[in-house]
């Protein structure tokens, strides 16, 4: 690099850095206060923050990770020309020098530097590459693992104007934990302290005295990790339940039993257990079926990798007595269960009721219907879905056990299901198209829309267009395939 053009991107970097320069203390700050000594900074730019890191902190390897390269798709004030980059580079290279062997420059994308990294290897990581909502979820996606718990994610130009998909993705990722976003306002400087991220599983349980510690003992089976719990809910069963639960929690004491002093139906019997929980993950899973083993940490790790709130797997195998020879299988082939897919199918994840999700998303939804009797699980699914949570199917699957008497059985016998369905739907009576509502409030269609729905789906308003929305469901759903 010549002398002119050093002389020159010098005084770019220092008139950029006038901005610049009011986050790089509220960083530093927080490397000093939390001790931490491995970090990477992916958006290295001129350098200016990784100098003020390397200088002001004890960090002992700080790994710069920066392309230095012109993208002809993105749209930023500082997507120069690659001939640009290429002095930028040159520049930094020389200016971080100094801090040898403390620093190491990757000059790769993100996405690409990621693999190099163990999980849990890192005490922090700071964001300031790309700006852009897509951008800054998959990073955070990428990164989040190789981060250990509490350890200090962070970033620029959150609540910036110029960039709402930083925050926008930001508060997505977090807040499903119900983790605190802090922001220094003057600056734009964000971070987050990544804690343990744990489950409660909930069991309700109605006169499951045969079948429910097979249940319990599949969670212990590969899928409990420390900081989970479990929390089972009696609802009055009048079998020999109780005295197996007794039995039972001698032998894993950390085990919850509630009791509902009467029969109050399995949307009461979740509710009841998702309220007394202390996590912010919820696994259901009835006292009569049973976990693949070791199958749950990779359920876990979509749902937090894909900013997702609900999870499933993509098959249900149904057995009778044993696992070992089931009789045959549902398979969730979609990506994503959305409230149009969830009105015209029947098979669908929450028919079945055994997935992920975050406590936020019972919340924001409303929580199971507990009027709904065995269409809890199904209307908690559709609540969940019109709430902005749709469950999203990941390779793997659970076992399903068939009984001649069943809940969804006895429920068929006692009440029109459609009628029940048509209760649930109501709410979102706005969201329908007028011909779909007809067919609704026809004498034909309440009585039987429910187990016709595959033959006459239920037709959704197509909602106006918002092209930030449109974007961020398109990178949602088609990121992981």
């Amino acid at each position: 690099m010549t002398l002119s053009k050093h002389k020159e991107i010098k005084e770019f970097a220092e008139e950029a850095e006038i901005v610049w320069s009011t986050a790089y203390n509220v960083f530093t700050s927080l490397i000093n206060k939390n001790n931490l000594k491995k970090g990477v900074e992916i958006g290295v730019a001129y350098g200016g923050h990784s100098e003020a890191i390397l200088a002001n902190t004890k960090t002992n390897i700080l790994y710069a990770i920066d392309p230095f390269r012109h993208n002809k798709d993105y749209i930023d004030p500082f997507n120069f020309s690659q001939e640009r980059f290429e002095g930028i580079y040159r520049f930094s290279k020389q200016r971080l020098s100094l801090f040898s062997p403390r620093i190491k420059i990757i000059r790769k994308y993100s996405h690409e530097a990621v693999n190099r990294f163990t999980n849990s290897s890192l005490d922090y990581v700071y964001f300031d590459a790309d700006h852009s909502y897509a951008g800054v979820l998959e990073e955070l996606s990428d990164w989040f693992f190789k981060i250990r718990d509490n350890g200090i994610l962070g970033g620029h130009d959150y609540n910036h104007v110029n960039f709402p998909g930083v925050k926008e993705a930001v508060d997505e990722f977090f807040t499903r934990f119900g983790w605190k976003v802090n922001y220094d306002k003057k600056s734009t400087v964000w971070w987050v302290i990544k804690k343990p991220i744990n489950i409660s599983f909930i069991i309700p349980a109605y006169n499951c005295a045969d079948t429910i510690k097979q249940s319990i003992d599949s969670i212990f089976d590969g899928n409990y990790s420390q900081g989970d719990e479990i929390i089972i809910v009696n609802d009055n069963s009048t079998d020999k339940t109780k005295e197996g639960l007794v039995k039972i929690k001698e032998k894993h004491p950390q085990i919850r039993v509630i009791s509902h002093q009467v029969n109050r139906g399995g949307g009461a019997a979740r509710n009841t257990a998702v309220l007394n929980s202390k996590n912010q993950l919820i696994f259901c899973l009835d006292s009569d079926n049973i976990l693949k083993s070791n199958s749950i940490s990779s359920l876990k790790e979509f749902l937090i990798r894909f900013a997702n709130h609900a999870v499933c797997f993509d098959e249900i195998k149904y057995f009778r007595s044993s696992t070992a020879a089931f009789s045959h299988s549902w398979k969730f082939n979609l990506p994503q269960y959305t409230p149009r897919v969830i009105l015209s199918q029947t098979k669908t994840p929450g028919s079945s009721g055994q997935y992920l999700f975050t406590k936020t998303s019972w919340i924001n939804s409303g929580g199971y219907p507990e009027f709904a009797y065995a269409l809890d699980t199904w209307g908690f699914g559709l609540r969940q879905a019109f709430a902005g949570y749709p469950i999203y199917p990941m390779k793997g699957y659970y076992y399903h056990r068939i009984k001649d008497t069943s809940y969804w059985t006895e429920t068929a016998k006692k009440i029109r299901v459609s009628l029940i369905a048509l209760q649930i739907l109501l709410p979102y009576a706005d969201k329908i198209k007028e011909s779909s509502l007809k067919y609704l409030f026809s004498h034909k269609g309440r009585i039987s829309w429910f187990e016709n729905i595959e033959r006459y789906p239920i037709l959704l308003k197509t909602p106006p267009d918002n092209l930030f929305e449109k974007l961020k469901n398109i990178y949602r759903t088609y990121i992981r395939l």
